[in-house]
C-alpha cells in the first residue's frame, strides 16, 4: 500500500495546484475578466446564458466543496491502508480504491478549472468537452472498482450456503447510524449541483451536462452509502456496503464499542469492532454502527451463544 500512495502522491499534489490556481488566477485577473461571462454550457459545448462575473464565486465555491470531498476520502482510504489494524483482505481492495479516488479527484478538478477558465474567458467549451468528461470520469472507476470489489470478495464455494440462506428466509435490517455532519456533508454534495441544474434550467431552459456529468459522478460515489445496511440471518451476519461481506455467528470471537475512524461500512464514528475467524482460520476485524446499537449487540450475542451449546 505504501507504494500505491508513494507511486499517486504526484497525482494528488497536482490536483491541489489545479484547484487552488484554477481560483487564485481568476482572482489576481479580475479586473481583466468581462462584466458578462457564460453561466450555463448547452450539450454542444456553446454558451446560452450570461451572467454577472459575480457568478464566478459560486464556482470556487463548488471546486473547494469538491476538493474537499475527495480529499477526505482519499485520506480516510490511505490511513486505513497504512494501519496496522486493518486486515489483509481489506489492504487488498484498497490497494486498488486508492488509486481511483485519486485519478477521479484529478479528473474533476481538471474539469471544474478548465469551465472557470472558459467562463473567466468568455469562451465556449467546445464540442469535444462532454465526451472528454465523461471519459476522464468513468475511466477510473471502471477499471479499479471491480478489481476492489474482487480483492475484497471471500471465495464463492465458502458463502454459497450462506447466500441459499438469504433466499429461503428474511433477515432483521440493522441501518447504518450517520453522524450529523456527515450527513450535512453527503446532502451538501448531492443537492448542490442539482440546485446549479434546476436554477440554470429556469433561467436558460436547457440542461447542463457538465453539472448532470458531476451530479451523476457524485451519485456514483454516494449511492453505495446510502445503502449500507447489516441483516441478521439465522447463521450469519451480511454486511452491506460497497460490496457484501457474510460473517457466521460461530466465526465471531469478539465485538467492542470504538471510535476507530479507519474507513470502513460506518457512516458514525460510534462504531462496533467485530474481530472474526475467516474461512481460512486468519483472523479478520471490520467496523459498522448499526442504529440501535445496544439491541443489535444483544441478538449477535443471542445468536453467537446458540452455537457455544
Amino acid at each position: 500500500m505504501e507504494k500505491v500512495i508513494e507511486k499517486f502522491k504526484i497525482f494528488h499534489r497536482l490536483t491541489i495546484i489545479i484547484s487552488l490556481l484554477s481560483i487564485i488566477l481568476p482572482i489576481v485577473f479580475w479586473k481583466q475578466i468581462p462584466d458578462q461571462i457564460p453561466q450555463h454550457y448547452g450539450a454542444s459545448g456553446r454558451a446560452d446564458a450570461w451572467t454577472d462575473k459575480g457568478f464566478l464565486i459560486v464556482m470556487f465555491i463548488f471546486a473547494l466543496m469538491m476538493l474537499g470531498m475527495m480529499s477526505i476520502a482519499e485520506y480516510f482510504v490511505k490511513s486505513s491502508g497504512l494501519s496496522a489494524n486493518t486486515p489483509q483482505s481489506e489492504k487488498g481492495s484498497l490497494f486498488h480504491v486508492y488509486p481511483m479516488i485519486v485519478l477521479m479527484n484529478l479528473a474533476l478538478q481538471l474539469m471544474i478549472a478548465y469551465i472557470i477558465f472558459c467562463c473567466a474567458t468568455a469562451r465556449d467549451l467546445g464540442r469535444w468537452f462532454l465526451p472528454v468528461v465523461l471519459i476522464l470520469t468513468f475511466a477510473p472507476l471502471a477499471y479499479f472498482l471491480p478489481k476492489s470489489m474482487k480483492a475484497g470478495m471471500t471465495p464463492k464455494e465458502q458463502t454459497a450456503h450462506l447466500r441459499q440462506k438469504e433466499l429461503e428466509v428474511q433477515g432483521e435490517v440493522f441501518r447504518s447510524k450517520v453522524d450529523w455532519w456527515l450527513g450535512v456533508i453527503l446532502i451538501g454534495c448531492v443537492t448542490f449541483p442539482v440546485y446549479l441544474l434546476v436554477k440554470g434550467y429556469m433561467e436558460s431552459g436547457d440542461i447542463s451536462w457538465t453539472l448532470l456529468v458531476t451530479e451523476i459522478f457524485i451519485l456514483a460515489l454516494l449511492i453505495p452509502m446510502f445503502n449500507m445496511k447489516y441483516i441478521l440471518y439465522p447463521d450469519h451476519l451480511l454486511i452491506i456496503c460497497i460490496g457484501k461481506e457474510r460473517i457466521p455467528y460461530r466465526n465471531i470471537t469478539s465485538m467492542k464499542e470504538t471510535h476507530n475512524p479507519l474507513s470502513s461500512a460506518a457512516l458514525s464514528l460510534d462504531r462496533l469492532q467485530i474481530d472474526y475467524k475467516m474461512a481460512g482460520g486468519s483472523n479478520n476485524m471490520i467496523l459498522i454502527s448499526p442504529k440501535r446499537k445496544k439491541e443489535f449487540i444483544d441478538k449477535i450475542n443471542r445468536k453467537r451463544e446458540l452455537y457455544m451449546e
